[in-house]
């Protein structure tokens, strides 16, 4: 929890003692309110702290990449510990979607070229709230505007991943939402965070006590660093700027109208596909596929939990 986030909590709580009558010295007329910067109908209460030392601004310190030779071992990770959110790791990585895209994805938006994705996935992307029955604004639509985005198949990891998502975590508040919670709701982003900061802490664990001494360079490196599940479209992004011809190459995350123009789009992309899939098959052949046709998927619903 950062030091802002701690004090707007902490305000929140001293208000709601005020209100009940349950601090001595301290009247519900002590906290003030203003109006949020830009929305006029919406107010915030007035932090009554005084002399919070917010930490310097380190925008310039934050991790938008990872090394290829990371990508494969992050999503290995995540089956194990953080398996709910597995393929939207992998959709993050290969597909440049943003989490707050990822947990408002109905089933019914992914289109699967091939069985279970064999050959990509279509996502529409739309801009909704899934989970209109709580506050969390980690979750809002981060779509600035309406697309169908291709999510590139490397091997048949892509395959194996969805397969087993679809069949292990299913909606039952009809929400036909892609990514649900422990119980059957459609998955909060402050939730999916909760996942990714658990895979994101033992991600570093284990570079720290690798016996690779670059892994733990590495991971002094990012522990100085601020990052989230952003950088998985930074993954995304830059694995594309390694392939490129030309700028249309990079700027796959585009707004088409309907279904048939995704699909010809996605066939003008097979090239982009090919080098993509040849790249990480000569980091990482037959890694992951291996991996989960070992494990026990239903097993790992009830020890993922954050």
């Amino acid at each position: 929890m950062t030091v802002r986030k701690a004090e707007r909590t902490l305000t929140l709580f001293f208000e709601f003692l005020a209100k009940k009558k349950l601090l001595e010295h301290v009247d519900e007329s002590a906290f003030k309110k203003k109006i949020l910067y830009g929305k006029s109908n919406q107010k915030y209460t007035v932090s009554p702290f005084k002399g919070v030392v917010m930490p310097r601004n380190r925008q310039g310190h934050i991790a938008h990449d990872l090394p290829e030779r990371y990508i494969l071992p992050l999503i290995e990770l995540a089956v194990k510990i953080a398996n709910p959110i597995a393929l939207g790791i992998y959709m993050q990585c290969f597909g440049g979607i943003r989490q707050g895209e990822l947990v408002n994805i109905r089933r019914s938006d992914v289109n699967s070229i091939g069985s279970f994705g064999e050959f990509g996935l279509v996502v529409r992307l739309q801009k909704r709230n899934l989970r209109t029955d709580i506050k969390d604004s980690a979750g809002a639509s981060g779509v600035k505007k309406p697309r169908r985005q291709i999510v590139f198949p490397i091997q048949d990891w892509l395959q194996q991943l969805y397969r087993n998502h679809i069949e292990n975590y299913t909606p039952v508040d009809g929400s036909d939402a892609l990514f649900v919670n422990r119980d059957g709701k459609a998955m909060s982003g402050q939730s999916y965070r909760a996942y990714f900061s658990k895979l994101k802490r033992e991600f570093l664990k284990q570079l720290r006590n690798s016996s690779n001494p670059d892994d733990l360079v590495y991971a002094i490196k990012l522990e100085e660093y601020k990052w989230s599940t952003h950088l998985g479209r930074g993954i995304f992004t830059n694995l594309l700027a390694e392939e490129a011809d030309n700028p249309y190459d990079i700027a796959l995350p585009r707004g088409d109208s309907n279904l048939a123009s995704s699909l010809v789009y996605q066939g003008n992309t097979e090239r982009m596909r090919k080098k993509l899939e040849d790249r990480m098959q000569h980091l990482y052949k037959d890694y992951l596929p291996n991996l989960i046709k070992k494990l026990n998927f239903r097993s790992l619903i009830f020890r993922t939990k954050p």
